[in-house]
């Protein structure tokens, strides 16, 4: 659903978190259901500070609400400063804070004279999920905003982006918080601070194994020289020594990678495949690489979803060019010709073009071949191709169509006297008045 334009998800698991945190009221169903109202009008809110402050910087926000809370995200092709981070990461917590204090000071005029335990207990919930909350989630804690404003800060003041101090902050801070939550008995508080000093850890954990990582690019570099080379073995061996002393995640899958790449220059698809598998099953499916051995293998049907998957993601011309070839060998011609006008294919468009041209009246798809014809030409006329837009619209039955293409051949120099008088293809114009008449005009008569 759409809020005020902002596209909103909640997730299941949410409201399964909301309703666990109230498991004291399970004997009062109407407590129990304020108290998920309240939250989840608390945390809309909330996040609305983060989305509305991202879309006045140009950005498209997302709001998810999911077990850990909420989450606003956005894609963006540049990188935003620090300071715009920072107003982003405030604008939650000081829409929290500016409705706790509505509430602190309207309550009173609001539910004067009502003394109901619910009133009471609508008032104490939004003052404790919207301040106290608040409070909390300001700490300096990756992921809280508030470790998000030390992120931001570490980018703006130490020019690092990598976060390592923020994060190295933020795991002694969910120490502390863990350490002080367990010795007051605060069993929930003391499990959110495992989850934090879990998270700030892993990070760490991966940045210092990635920093060990750092003796194997110059073995990366040499695998990719000798790929270039088409020296296999010796890119086999340098990839087996890497995945036998990477540490870092990143290390281990990049190496992983191009040893299906590797497998795949070398047309050895047998192995190619079983080590497709073994990444697939480490790393997550690679669209791209089970698109590719696919299309080498020769199977265009099966390559065509995953590259049309790759090529949504991030359109590039070479999984363009792989997803045109697929269509014209399965014969879609009608979806090639759609897919040619793809901006990503302009600089090839004409070639594509002419090709399909071609295929396509080789299969009898003269309509598409005559259309075809007639976009290349609309990009740079050559007399050869609108000759062929002759043909096409010949063998479709349109001879009006058929001989002004024709004329437009000759009027570009096509000068084919053999084809003109021997081509079957026109078989069609030759008992037509009008032919004589169009090639007498350029002394092509027979």
């Amino acid at each position: 659903m759409k809020l005020f334009g902002i596209p909103i998800k909640i997730e299941p698991s949410f409201f399964l978190i909301v309703a666990f945190l109230a498991l004291g009221r399970a004997a009062q169903p109407a407590l129990l259901v304020e108290w998920i109202l309240v939250v989840i009008i608390s945390v809309l809110l909330h996040e609305f500070g983060h989305a509305l402050a991202a879309r006045a910087f140009g950005l498209a926000p997302e709001i998810r609400l999911y077990q850990m809370g909420g989450l606003t995200s956005w894609h963006s092709e540049t990188e935003l400063s620090p300071l715009k981070h920072l107003v982003i990461s405030l604008a939650g917590p000081f829409v929290g804070f500016l409705f706790g204090g509505s509430i602190f000071l309207l309550a009173p005029i609001f539910f004067r004279g009502n003394t109901s335990e619910l009133a009471a207990v609508i008032c104490f919930d939004l003052l404790w999920v919207n301040i106290g909350w608040g409070v909390f989630n300001l700490l300096p804690m990756l992921p809280l905003d508030g470790g998000q404003v030390l992120a931001s800060l570490e980018a703006w003041i130490l020019r690092r982006r990598d976060a390592i101090v923020s994060h190295a902050a933020s795991l002694l801070v969910a120490l502390a918080i863990t350490w002080w939550a367990f010795s007051r008995r605060w069993v929930w508080i003391g499990f959110l601070g495992i989850w934090f000093a879990y998270i700030n850890g892993s990070f760490l954990y991966q940045k210092f194994q990635a920093h060990r990582d750092r003796s194997v690019q110059k073995d990366f570099d040499a695998i990719s020289d000798a790929l270039a080379k088409e020296e296999y073995d010796r890119a086999l061996e340098l990839i087996k020594s890497i995945q036998a002393r990477a540490k870092s995640p990143e290390a281990k899958r990049e190496a992983a990678y191009l040893l299906v790449v590797t497998y795949l220059k070398q047309e050895n698809f047998e192995r190619a495949e079983e080590e497709l598998h073994r990444y697939n099953a480490l790393f997550g499916e690679s669209s791209y690489l089970q698109g590719i051995l696919y299309f080498l293998k020769g199977d265009p049907g099966a390559a065509l979803p995953h590259l049309q998957s790759l090529f949504e993601q991030a359109p590039d011309k070479q999984t363009g060019l792989m997803i045109y070839k697929c269509l014209v060998a399965r014969q879609s011609f009608a979806g090639a010709l759609d897919f040619i006008r793809h901006p990503v294919l302009a600089d090839t468009k004409w070639e594509l073009l002419v090709d399909l041209q071609t295929e396509a009246f080789n299969r009898g798809e003269f309509g598409i071949s005559a259309e075809a014809g007639k976009l290349a030409d609309a990009e740079k006329p050559e007399p050869k191709v609108a000759y062929n837009v002759a043909c096409a619209s010949a063998k479709k039955g349109d001879t009006t169509e058929a001989l002004a293409w024709l004329l437009r051949a000759l009027e570009l120099g096509f000068n084919d006297r053999e084809a003109l008088l021997a081509d079957p293809d026109i078989e069609a114009l030759r008992s037509l008045p009008e032919f004589e008449a169009v090639v007498a005009q350029f002394g092509l008569r027979h």
